[in-house]
């Protein structure tokens, strides 16, 4: 049975899912090399008690701790006791917590000291694989539908492009690394209208060259964003996006571009990233477009790859790609796709 919450209820479930965090944070704060799992059970179930909480697990069917801590080959359901951990160890920390009634439960994987690339890998893309669920899930608890799911074939809610790859990576068994740097790029369908945007993050500590990319190609999105004006044409923003990822010394793809975006997910018109022969429509009041240059750190020639939907740079260099949904509006443009909906003055 199905058992819904009310707001007040999910209210006390966020107190406890707080406890649960802090807990995690503390496990964390303390592992080293060489101290026990018992150890670390202990100072979370003193923790929890100290704020309120009952550790969850505790008595569970009679499971005899307040934690579950699973170093490296165990999965789950680990019982702490005299096993010391080792550096290059990985940890699977498991904290429930019941907090007036109501239960949170959480669980990371932290390592030890220091860990194998193939380890960090390993970590890197379980997060993924949760965060891509959640995105998914978070578009439908509030509403929304994934627009990309479905269209023209496209099999997942996000675009996930790693590295190389610029736009439409399928998300899957990708195994994300220290140093790499990811294209996330979602699309919202709610109430009959779609909202496009997309962000370039870091994974771990990346290059100072990539992050170069990176802050060229956010510089390259707000300033095609303040070019959509009232008045102004579409090459307006297109040289703007092109000016200012040339002068940092990156390439602009001109194979892919942005694009209006309203009922549908495209529509007219297309927005270059690159001033040519095309100057697209005066800007007008009420129109929305997505801006979103893609730019490399290489030559700007791209491939579509096998499946058929992702696309990389040709000589393998660095992409990164941003993008909003931006209205223009009397007072300059509006980003539709900011956690504020900000007008840009």
């Amino acid at each position: 049975m199905i058992i819904r919450k009310s707001a007040q209820e999910i209210d006390t479930m966020a107190r406890a899912g707080k406890v649960v965090a802090e807990t995690l944070a503390l496990v964390e704060e303390h592992l080293q090399p060489g101290i026990t799992t018992g150890e670390l059970d202990a100072l979370a179930d003193e923790f929890i008690r100290s704020h309120g909480g009952v550790a969850t697990f505790l008595g569970y069917k009679g499971y005899p701790a307040a934690t579950c801590l699973s170093p490296n080959s165990m999965v789950v359901h680990g019982i702490p006791g005299k096993t010391k951990l080792e550096d290059g160890d990985i940890l699977s920390v498991d904290v429930g917590v019941t907090l007036d009634g109501f239960v949170a439960d959480s669980a990371w994987t932290f390592p030890v000291g220091t860990i194998s690339a193939d380890a960090q890998r390993l970590l890197a893309t379980c997060k993924a694989a949760l965060e891509a669920w959640i995105a998914e899930e978070f578009i439908r608890s509030r509403g929304g539908v994934p627009t990309f799911k479905g269209y023209k074939g496209y099999p997942a809610a996000t675009c996930l492009s790693p590295n190389s790859m610029v736009v439409h990576g399928i998300p899957g068994r990708t195994k994300l690394e220290n140093v790499d740097i990811l294209s996330v790029d979602v699309g919202v369908t709610l109430d009959g209208f779609v909202a496009d945007s997309a962000w370039t993050f870091p994974v771990g500590t990346i290059s100072a060259d990539a992050q170069r990319l990176l802050d060229a190609c956010k510089a390259a999105l707000e300033a095609g964003i303040d070019k959509a004006r009232v008045g102004n044409t579409i090459g307006d923003i297109s040289e703007a996006v092109q000016t200012v990822t040339e002068a940092a010394g990156f390439s602009v793809i001109r194979s892919l571009v942005g694009h209006g975006v309203g009922r549908s997910m495209h529509e007219d018109p297309q927005v270059p990233n690159f001033v040519s022969a095309y100057k697209g429509p005066e800007l007008k009041e009420g129109m929305t477009i997505a801006i979103e240059p893609m730019i490399t750190a290489g030559a700007a020639e791209v491939y579509i790859h096998d499946d058929e939907w992702s696309i990389s740079t040709a000589d393998a260099s660095l992409a990164a790609h941003f993008e909003h949904t931006v209205a223009v509006t009397a007072q300059g443009p509006r980003i539709l796709t900011g956690k504020t909906g900000v007008l840009v003055p």
